[in-house]
């Protein structure tokens, strides 16, 4: 909720199993996230330089505090809510 993460980061990852992200229309954060087994789904316009691989970072909005979203078996779903 809100519009930026209220701390230094969020760290979230997992081994087994995939991880979903849902973010408020006008959330503003530094997000890296990735997989090793699994595919990238991001329902929001990003820009990326260079090779799009199995692992990204990016801004949302105007940037802000880290949050990372992670796991090596599953995918990787980021969407506005």
């Amino acid at each position: 909720a809100g519009d930026r993460w209220d701390g230094a980061k969020l760290d979230a990852e997992t081994s087994n199993g995939g991880v979903s992200l849902r973010v408020p229309e006008r959330y503003s954060a530094r997000v890296e996230t990735g997989t090793v087994n699994g595919n990238l789904k991001l329902d929001i316009p990003v820009s990326v330089k260079g090779d799009i691989s199995k692992r990204l970072s990016f801004d949302l909005g105007s940037g802000g505090p880290m949050v990372r979203v992670v796991t090596t078996n599953g995918g990787v779903t980021i969407r506005r809510s």
